[in-house]
Parts: C-alpha cells; structure tokens; sequence
C-alpha cells in the first residue's frame, strides 16, 4: 500500500476522516439499496452494515462539544462514557458480523452459525409477554421458525462436532459457547490479545459503571482530556470500520460498488493500518 496514502490517514483530523468515512459508507448503502431480498441470511447482513453506520453518525454527534444552560449557569462538556458504550457496540456488532459471516471458511457453516444466531434472539423475544392479538400470533409463528432451525441444526455436522458442553449451551438457548468470548472472537478476527483484553475490557468498564468509568469522569478536568482520550478510541474505530466495509463488500457477489478506485484505496489503506496499530 502507498504510504502516502497511509501517511495522509495519519494526518487527517478526527472530523476529516469521519466525514469521509460517512461518504464512503452512504456510497456503499446506495450501491445495495434497491437489491431486496427475501433470504434471511443476506438480509440481516445489511442489518449490521445499517447498525455500524448509525451508531457512528450517534458518535459524531456526541463527540461535538454540547452546551447546557441551568440556573444563569452555562456547561460545556463532552459525553465520554456514552461515546464509549457506543464504541465498544460498534466492536460487538462487527465481532458478531465476522462471527457469523467472516470467520467460518464454507458458506454452510456461516449459515449454521446464522441460524444460531437468529434462534437465541427468537427466543428471546418468547420470554416477552405478548398483549395484543397480533403479537401473540407473531410468537407462535416465531416458536415455530425456532423449532425448525433447532431440527436443521442439532443435526449438522457442525453442532456435532462441537464439544459435548458446547452443544449443551447452544441447545439452552445460547448462539456461541462460553469459550468464544467476545476477547476471543476478537482475536479470532485479527485483533490481537492486548486489544481484545485492554481496550475492550476498559470500554466494557463504562457499560457496566464500574469504578473505573467513575474515576475517570471525575479525573477529567476539562473538555480536552475528553477530546483527547476519545481521539485515540475513535482512530481505532476507523480501522475497525474499513475491516468491517472491506469484508462486508467481498461478501457480496451481485453488487456493482459505487466507490471509485481512489476511494477502494483508501479504505485498503486504513485496513493496512491494522497490524501497525492494533496487532502486534
């Protein structure tokens, strides 16, 4: 890759790359717009394409400075624990992409792990007390998609090939054993151990309001620091961002892309930054 390119990336100010980033990503949505399609593998494909993409303008939003007025007093400040909960959501949906549609090598064991998927989220939603007449029909309808996938997939080749408290958890209900840890499909997607233990774990502290999310709120002192420890975050996500567009378009085989060669090369060229700045 032309470390030119590579070194104008390094450059370019947070704004600059997120406004490029979301050109890039509308050209991507208007490129597959218009091809609908009824098969439910590919469908929620562009689910997680259309989550990454709002949750990043969220974070645009929120890494603008937002002023309050109380009481004749005016407050500045800089949301960092929101901005973090949605940046460790924006890991998760793509772990979960790559999970599903990246990792596994045959189209049939991405279709397994689909359907896993699917099913723990339908039966989620049986846990739901339905009141109206339409709802209670749509959670017999959906009881019954659960069966059938549960038929299909305690019969393939791939559950039985899982080891025996493995195939116990996913018959509980769960789409991916405990060993496959978001930490571990981290580092089954490319990320090495010290992102998958470090960052993630610090932005899971914010989620949870651990102590740590607490401390820093109160050890910032001004708007800066925020802008600063954000900065570093966002970078990251960048990387993660074009990992995601670069794979989610090589999944697709029918889609004539609207992105020029200047800008395919530009997303190579975050993608190449990976190791440089996340692997060892």
């Amino acid at each position: 890759m032309d470390n030119t390119i590579k070194n104008k990336l390094y450059e370019l100010k947070i704004e600059a790359i997120s406004i490029l980033l979301t050109e890039l990503m509308i050209k991507i949505d208007s490129s597959i717009k218009g091809k609908k399609t009824k098969n439910q593998f590919n469908f929620y494909k562009y689910g997680f394409f259309l989550k990454l993409l709002y949750h990043f303008q969220s974070i645009r939003m929120l890494t603008k400075r937002t002023k309050f007025i109380a009481n004749n007093e005016e407050r500045t400040f800089c949301d960092m624990s929101s901005i973090n909960i949605l940046i460790r959501a924006c890991f998760e949906c793509y772990f979960t992409f790559s999970y599903i549609y990246v990792i596994p090598e045959s189209r049939d064991f991405k279709k397994f792990r689909f359907a896993l998927w699917r099913r723990s989220g339908l039966k989620t939603r049986q846990k739901f007390s339905a009141i109206l007449d339409e709802s209670k029909t749509k959670l017999i309808q959906e009881a019954a998609i659960i069966k059938k996938i549960e038929v299909e997939s305690f019969n393939s080749i791939y559950f039985n090939e899982l080891e025996p408290n493995e195939r116990k958890e996913i018959m509980k209900g769960k789409w991916r054993p405990t060993l496959h840890s978001w930490k571990r499909i981290a580092m089954m997607s490319g990320f090495n151990k010290q992102f998958a233990k470090n960052i993630y774990s610090f932005l899971s502290g914010y989620t949870h309001s651990d102590y740590i999310s607490i401390m820093q709120i109160t050890q910032m002192k001004n708007v800066n620091e925020v802008e600063e420890m954000n900065e570093a975050f966002l970078r990251i996500l960048f990387i993660v961002y074009s990992k995601f567009l670069n794979e989610f378009m090589s999944t697709f085989h029918d889609v004539s892309w609207k992105l020029s060669e200047a800008e395919r090369n530009i997303l190579k060229a975050w993608h190449s930054l990976l190791p440089e700045l996340v692997m060892p």
